[in-house]
């Protein structure tokens, strides 16, 4: 007697998760449409390439652990953008307050990093130089945690407006003549 082939449970594919995660993320910001968006977008991403390039080209030894900071802080701004687009009120307020913890916390790490500073390298103690694009970058950094607090106020208001009743005018009382 043969018994049935009994079917293999399916392994996860990490290339096909990478891949929907991608496509994820493309589709949420296919749908955003606001300047204020993009814009802090935008220098959130230059304050990342500004910083991780000159503490690459400063030999900084621990620069992957801003890399991995900068992708932190990314997750919690896409968090940001899910809850806002989905009109989830309290889960956007959530994430806007760690977003904007994490790009101040962040943006006071790399102003402190940017003087020059003592290192111990190889049990000998050199001075490292100034490096003045981290002030840029912690500026950028500070630029587009304002930006994504304005698009709060801003765009909440908006939506407020569009989705509140309109209020009834106050009925005049006639003056008798």
């Amino acid at each position: 007697m043969t018994s049935p082939p009994v079917e293999q449970p399916s392994l996860p594919n990490p290339v096909r998760d990478l891949s929907d995660r991608a496509r994820d993320v493309a589709d949420t910001l296919k749908r955003v449409h606001s300047r204020l968006i993009w814009a802090q977008l935008s220098t959130f991403v230059a304050a990342a390439g500004i910083a991780l390039t000159a503490l690459f080209a400063a030999g900084e030894r621990d620069a992957l652990l801003f890399l991995g900071m900068f992708l932190v802080i990314a997750t919690y701004n896409f968090a940001y953008l899910k809850a806002w687009l989905g009109a989830r009120n309290v889960l956007t307020a959530i994430s806007l307050f760690f977003t904007e913890s994490l790009l101040s916390f962040f943006a006071f790490i790399l102003a402190d990093r940017a003087p020059a500073r003592r290192l111990l390298r190889d049990g000998v103690v050199v001075v490292r130089e100034e490096v003045g694009a981290l002030w840029l970058a912690a500026a950028l950094l500070g630029l587009s945690g304002l930006l994504l607090l304005v698009h709060w106020v801003y765009a909440g208001r908006l939506r407020r407006g569009l989705t509140a009743a309109a209020p009834a005018a106050p009925a005049s009382p006639s003056v008798p003549a």
